[in-house]
């Protein structure tokens, strides 16, 4: 009896190992590669269609950006006071011709 129960026991693991094993190698060889293949098929697509709702969002975004920019810079330089404003030019044109200085090895005066 315990020999009967052994033998099915045995038989019944050995077959499902070798169904697990067959169908690993079908889906290694045969699913595998189309799922692949498929995977980069959607990837691809979705990177064109990323790309052309970005560059699609921007082309409409962009002229209205720019004009808020344009009247924001408008409006800050017409309310900044000019004194303050040439201070501000002199001193970062010192700036750059320290720097340029520096960097090219001449003495200050």
């Amino acid at each position: 009896m315990q020999e009967t129960i052994l033998i099915v026991i045995s038989t019944a693991i050995l077959t499902s190992m070798i169904t697990l094993f067959s169908v690993y190698v079908l889906y290694i060889r045969k699913i595998k590669p189309g799922l692949d293949v498929q995977i980069a098929k959607a990837g691809d697509e979705l990177e064109e269609r990323v790309k052309a709702g970005v560059v699609s969002a921007g082309r409409e975004l962009l002229p209205e950006f720019r004009d808020k920019v344009t009247e924001g810079f408008t409006r800050a330089l017409a309310e900044w006071p000019s004194s303050e404003m040439t201070k501000m030019a002199k001193t970062g044109a010192n700036l750059v011709e320290e720097g340029l200085n520096t960097l090219l090895g001449k003495k200050f005066k």
